[in-house]
């Protein structure tokens, strides 16, 4: 594996390569080297939902692979349960990506929280930087930086003015929901007050009510967030996209092993045509209500994210 030094010579990424490190232990994070890795493959590719799946078209930043916190529902953990934490850098290389991509679409838009949570490691690894870079750079492609980690974002990100083209977006869940499924993720406090701070700064935010997960107390528990929501101030929001729970085949096996609350594999799941597995369609479409209802008044917009044509059109959507 060779060393690549796009780092050192990146207009305003100066001193960075020195403190770049790759992780050897998630746990502990003890550094090997400070070296930047060079991917193999493109660090650009397009979403693929799978058929009979509606979503935006996007493209995911595959720039890390690394994530602290051990979310119950999180594919990368039964994908890659072992995998340390890695950290991929050559702008150079992704820049060529970019221009490929945006010389076939218009504005396209590029969503950097797919295979690692945006914020982890940032304050050691400063990913942060380089996406700011990029977005400076391409102020064509909007960037989603998606996160449940907003507080972990390094501090030299604040010394840069915002881009409107830099989207900060934060999944959340009720507290009682993300304290029992979300382990080692930011808490609802915690990334409210973060989003309050990128707000403040100037950035867009959006919010990200995806998975949704079901249990008998789900009107309480989400009505709870949505009460805490209109404290917050939900119009601050540029868009929301909402989600039900959905898992890949490999991920049912290691969910089944893991000592979880009774209620998250208590329900009924069916498997759809893009081989996820996603509550029965009564039920989705009952949270899916039970959300828009509430949302409608905000005046933000709503969309659904990785669902069906068929929830769309029975949904109005």
């Amino acid at each position: 594996m060779h060393i690549h030094n796009d780092l050192q010579n990146e207009p305003g990424l100066s001193g960075l390569f020195d403190s770049v490190v790759y992780f050897s232990d998630e746990k502990q994070l003890t550094p090997v080297v400070p070296r930047a890795l060079v991917r193999r493959g493109p660090f650009l590719a397009p979403y693929d939902y799978g058929p009979g799946i509606t979503d935006r078209r996007q493209w995911v930043l595959r720039l890390s692979q690394a994530c602290p916190a051990h979310c119950a529902y999180c594919y990368i953990k039964a994908v890659f349960p072992d995998a340390p934490p890695r950290f991929f850098y050559s702008l150079s290389d992704l820049d060529q990506e970019l221009a490929v991509i945006k010389a076939q679409e218009k504005h396209p838009y590029i969503n950097a929280g797919e295979n690692a949570d945006s914020f982890a490691f940032d304050e050691q690894a400063k990913q942060s930087l380089i996406l700011y870079e990029l977005a400076r750079k391409h102020p064509d492609c909007t960037f989603e930086l998606r996160t449940k980690l907003p507080s972990r974002v390094c501090r030299d990100f604040f010394l840069q003015p915002a881009l409107m083209n830099l989207i900060i977006a934060v999944s959340l869940n009720p507290a009682e929901i993300s304290s029992a499924y979300e382990i080692g993720a930011d808490s609802l406090e915690e990334r409210l007050s973060a989003l309050e701070g990128f707000y403040q700064h100037g950035y867009r935010i959006s919010l990200r009510l995806d998975p949704l997960i079901y249990s008998r107390d789900f009107e309480k528990h989400y009505g709870s967030l949505f009460f805490r929501l209109d404290e917050f101030g939900i119009r601050k929001f540029s868009d929301i996209q909402i989600g039900g729970l959905r898992f890949a085949r490999n991920q049912y096996a290691a969910l089944a092993r893991e000592k979880l609350p009774p209620d998250f594999l208590s329900g009924e799941f069916v498997k759809g045509l893009d081989g996820k597995w996603r509550y029965f369609i009564d039920v989705r479409l009952k949270m899916y209500a039970f959300l828009l209802e509430r949302l409608k008044r905000c005046g933000v917009p709503v969309s659904l994210s990785n669902e069906t044509a068929k929830c769309h059109r029975r949904l109005g959507l």
